[in-house]
């Protein structure tokens, strides 16, 4: 498995993803996460899609992303206690939904912040034997355009893939998390679409591996669940055909 690459807070890399957060009216909501919520006690970090989109709005030059999720992991660890995530949000049950992970998302004025933790990232969650910490964390990540972390205390950029795949223009598997696969294919198709990215090998041989017809409805549900059911017939055409793909080649 490839290594983790990090880059300090005042690479390049690091300084686009500051600077994203730092225009971002949001970012009251995440501070007070990190600094009122969990008191600072904690390493917290800015994982997948708000941290990838804001590299490729300041360092990549991307245009007409809008943010409204927001995902942030807490390292906990023996030494410091377990963490009621859902008590963090003691004050706020009214605005608290779980995630499909079992995590709390806080949903204020439209925006959605979820947090979780790096104990239940999906390769620790496999009973693998990795560190518990935030590199662990993104080597598990389902694709590689969500593969990325930016630290929200020490100003570092975590990348394992979505770097390179942001450079080349492709978004592929990186780590089969769970027996539900019909979700990965709609994350994966929907990547493509969204940022008009090829789809690399790994995740045509998924698609030809796993998609059935039958799995339509569910795919359609999960695009729903995420607000982007105007993709869902492109989204379901593509996977029909990479998975005829499968038959020509027999």
């Amino acid at each position: 498995m490839r290594s983790i690459r990090t880059y300090g807070p005042n690479h390049s890399f690091s300084q686009a993803v500051r600077r994203s957060l730092e225009k971002d009216p949001n970012k009251i909501l995440v501070d007070y996460v990190v600094e009122e919520l969990l008191e600072e006690r904690f390493d917290c970090y800015l994982i997948g899609g708000r941290t990838r989109d804001g590299l490729r709005i300041e360092h990549f030059g991307t245009n007409g992303v809008k943010f409204s999720d927001y995902d942030i992991w807490v390292r906990d660890s023996e030494e410091l206690g377990e963490l009621d995530l859902e008590g963090l949000f003691r004050n706020h049950k009214k605005e608290v939904a779980i995630n499909r992970f079992g995590h709390p998302k806080w949903c204020v004025n439209g925006i959605e912040i979820d947090v979780g933790l790096i104990s239940s990232c999906n390769l620790l969650n496999a009973g693998l034997d990795f560190p518990r910490n935030i590199k662990t964390a993104i080597k598990g990540s389902d694709l590689t355009t969500s593969s990325l972390a930016y630290g929200l205390q020490d100003g570092k950029l975590y990348d394992h893939l979505t770097i390179e795949s942001l450079t080349k223009e492709v978004v592929d598997v990186n780590f089969v998390a769970s027996d539900q696969p019909h979700i990965l294919m709609a994350r994966l198709l929907l990547h493509a679409e969204r940022f008009n990215f090829a789809i690399g090998e790994q995740g045509l041989a998924l698609v030809k591996d796993f998609y059935d017809i039958e799995l339509d409805p569910k795919i359609s549900d999960y695009l729903t669940y995420k607000g982007e059911e105007q993709r869902t017939d492109k989204i379901l055409s593509r996977l029909r055909d990479i998975a005829a793909e499968k038959t020509e080649e027999f």
